[in-house]
């Protein structure tokens, strides 16, 4: 669990990254950009949280990575990984 008050800045990367993903197909999270949190953090002046945003990025993408796959394609066969 995410303690808002001791971790402002851990949600409200995640309440940006969340209103942009959720309810969109797995492509919009793959289409993140590598250097997304980079910028982001860069931008506000907080660099030093990059390391773990940018992993729980990287997560956020496999989940999405998975739920590509195992949904069928237009055509109904299984899309590939």
């Amino acid at each position: 669990d995410l303690n808002v008050k001791q971790s402002p800045t851990i949600a409200a990367f995640l309440a940006i990254l969340f209103s942009a993903i959720n309810e969109q197909p797995p492509e919009t999270t793959l289409a993140i950009p590598n250097d997304f949190v980079q910028q982001l953090m860069e931008g506000i002046g907080l660099s030093g949280r990059e390391v773990g945003l940018t992993a729980m990025v990287g997560r956020i993408q496999n989940y999405a990575r998975t739920a590509r796959a195992e949904s069928p394609a237009a055509d109904g066969a299984p899309r590939p990984g």
